[in-house]
C-alpha cells in the first residue's frame, strides 16, 4: 500500500470519527434538554401537591368537626327521648 492511499484511508476515518463525535454531542445536547424539561415538569408537579395536601387536611378536619358535632346532637337527643324510644313530649 503506498503512502498516498493510507493518508487517504486516515482522513477518512478522521471524517468518520468526527462525525460520530458530532453525533453523540447532537445527542447529548437533546438528552440535557429532555433532563430540563423533566425537571421543569417534576417542579410543576411538587408545587402542585401542596394545594391538594393542604385541600386534604382541611377536608379531614371538617369530617372530623362533623363527626363530633353529630356525635354531640346525638347526645342531646337522647336527652329528649323517653325509656321506649318515643320522643318526650312537651
Amino acid at each position: 500500500m503506498q503512502t498516498v492511499e493510507r493518508i487517504q484511508e486516515s482522513s477518512g476515518r478522521v471524517k468518520e470519527t468526527q462525525d460520530a463525535i458530532t453525533a453523540v454531542t447532537q445527542h447529548s445536547q437533546t438528552a440535557a434538554g429532555l433532563v430540563e424539561e423533566i425537571s421543569a415538569i417534576a417542579q410543576q408537579q411538587a408545587e402542585g401537591v401542596g394545594p391538594v395536601n393542604t385541600a386534604l387536611a382541611e377536608t379531614d378536619t371538617t369530617t372530623q368537626e362533623n363527626a363530633a358535632e353529630t356525635q354531640e346532637l346525638t347526645n342531646a337527643m337522647t336527652m329528649f327521648k323517653t325509656g321506649n324510644g318515643e320522643a318526650a313530649k312537651a
